[in-house]
Protein backbone atom coordinates (compact mmCIF):
# COMPACT_ATOMS: atom_id res chain seq x y z
CA UNK A 1 0.00 0.00 0.00
CA UNK A 2 2.58 2.38 0.83
CA UNK A 3 4.30 1.75 -2.49
CA UNK A 4 1.66 2.65 -4.18
CA UNK A 5 0.90 5.84 -2.14
CA UNK A 6 4.29 7.05 -2.33
CA UNK A 7 3.92 6.22 -6.47
CA UNK A 8 0.90 8.68 -6.70
CA UNK A 9 2.59 10.83 -4.72
CA UNK A 10 5.18 11.05 -7.31
CA UNK A 11 2.93 11.39 -10.21
CA UNK A 12 0.98 14.72 -8.46
CA UNK A 13 4.33 16.04 -7.82
CA UNK A 14 5.96 15.34 -11.27
CA UNK A 15 2.97 16.55 -12.60
CA UNK A 16 3.62 20.39 -11.75
CA UNK A 17 4.33 22.76 -14.26
CA UNK A 18 5.70 25.85 -13.92
CA UNK A 19 6.73 26.32 -17.19
CA UNK A 20 2.60 26.26 -17.95
CA UNK A 21 1.91 28.35 -14.96
CA UNK A 22 4.13 31.18 -15.77
CA UNK A 23 2.84 31.09 -19.36
CA UNK A 24 -0.56 31.87 -18.09
CA UNK A 25 0.49 34.13 -15.36
CA UNK A 26 3.24 36.08 -17.50
CA UNK A 27 2.52 35.90 -20.69
CA UNK A 28 -1.28 35.01 -20.71
CA UNK A 29 -0.85 32.38 -22.77
CA UNK A 30 -0.40 28.43 -23.47
CA UNK A 31 2.74 27.97 -24.01
CA UNK A 32 1.83 24.36 -25.03
CA UNK A 33 1.07 26.05 -28.59
CA UNK A 34 3.74 28.13 -29.17
CA UNK A 35 7.61 26.74 -29.83
CA UNK A 36 8.15 23.47 -29.07
CA UNK A 37 4.42 22.69 -27.96
CA UNK A 38 5.21 21.65 -24.13
CA UNK A 39 5.71 22.74 -21.18
CA UNK A 40 9.26 21.71 -20.24
CA UNK A 41 11.91 24.35 -19.20
CA UNK A 42 13.54 25.18 -22.84
CA UNK A 43 10.05 25.77 -24.43
CA UNK A 44 9.56 28.23 -21.11
CA UNK A 45 13.13 29.85 -21.56
CA UNK A 46 11.67 30.38 -25.42
CA UNK A 47 8.63 31.88 -24.83
CA UNK A 48 8.33 33.22 -21.58
CA UNK A 49 11.61 34.60 -20.55
CA UNK A 50 15.18 33.47 -19.48
CA UNK A 51 14.15 33.83 -15.79
CA UNK A 52 11.54 31.91 -16.07
CA UNK A 53 12.98 29.17 -17.97
CA UNK A 54 15.68 28.56 -15.43
CA UNK A 55 13.70 28.73 -12.50
CA UNK A 56 11.38 25.62 -14.52
CA UNK A 57 14.08 24.09 -15.62
CA UNK A 58 15.49 23.84 -11.34
CA UNK A 59 12.05 23.03 -10.59
CA UNK A 60 11.86 20.20 -13.11
CA UNK A 61 15.10 19.14 -12.43
CA UNK A 62 14.49 18.62 -8.58
CA UNK A 63 11.05 16.69 -8.47
CA UNK A 64 12.42 13.33 -9.48
CA UNK A 65 14.53 13.21 -6.29
CA UNK A 66 12.92 14.89 -4.55
CA UNK A 67 10.00 12.22 -4.73
CA UNK A 68 12.79 9.39 -4.50
CA UNK A 69 14.23 11.28 -1.38
CA UNK A 70 10.51 11.52 0.25
CA UNK A 71 10.07 7.60 -0.43
CA UNK A 72 13.24 6.37 1.48
CA UNK A 73 13.60 8.69 3.91
CA UNK A 74 10.52 7.58 5.98
CA UNK A 75 9.76 11.77 5.90
CA UNK A 76 6.28 10.67 5.05
CA UNK A 77 4.17 8.46 7.73
CA UNK A 78 2.52 6.15 4.81
CA UNK A 79 5.50 5.79 2.91
CA UNK A 80 8.75 4.57 3.53
CA UNK A 81 9.96 2.33 0.99
CA UNK A 82 13.64 0.45 -0.09
CA UNK A 83 15.98 2.21 -2.36
CA UNK A 84 15.40 0.25 -5.07
CA UNK A 85 11.53 0.54 -5.44
CA UNK A 86 11.96 4.25 -4.16
CA UNK A 87 13.24 4.99 -8.41
CA UNK A 88 9.87 3.59 -9.38
CA UNK A 89 8.55 6.98 -7.40
CA UNK A 90 11.03 8.74 -8.69
CA UNK A 91 10.52 7.38 -12.29
CA UNK A 92 6.59 8.31 -11.37
CA UNK A 93 7.38 11.81 -11.28
CA UNK A 94 8.70 11.50 -15.08
CA UNK A 95 5.80 10.03 -15.77
CA UNK A 96 3.85 13.08 -14.39
CA UNK A 97 5.76 15.60 -15.78
CA UNK A 98 5.12 14.37 -19.31
CA UNK A 99 1.87 13.48 -18.89
CA UNK A 100 -0.20 15.84 -16.06
CA UNK A 101 -3.92 14.71 -15.81
CA UNK A 102 -4.97 18.29 -15.50
CA UNK A 103 -3.15 19.23 -19.07
CA UNK A 104 -4.93 16.58 -21.04
CA UNK A 105 -1.90 14.53 -20.77
CA UNK A 106 0.41 17.28 -22.74
CA UNK A 107 3.26 17.86 -20.14
CA UNK A 108 7.29 18.06 -21.03
CA UNK A 109 9.21 15.99 -22.43
CA UNK A 110 10.85 14.42 -19.03
CA UNK A 111 14.60 15.29 -19.65
CA UNK A 112 14.76 17.22 -16.84
CA UNK A 113 13.05 14.95 -14.60
CA UNK A 114 14.93 12.31 -15.29
CA UNK A 115 18.21 13.46 -15.31
CA UNK A 116 17.59 14.69 -11.66
CA UNK A 117 17.31 11.51 -11.14
CA UNK A 118 20.36 10.10 -12.46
Amino acid sequence: MSLFLILFLGYLVGSLSPGYFFGRVVKHLDIRWFGNKNTGATNTYHVVGPVFGIFTGIFDFLKAPFVYFLAVSGTLPFAQVSPDLAILAGLAAVVGHIKPFYLRFEGGKGVASLLGLC
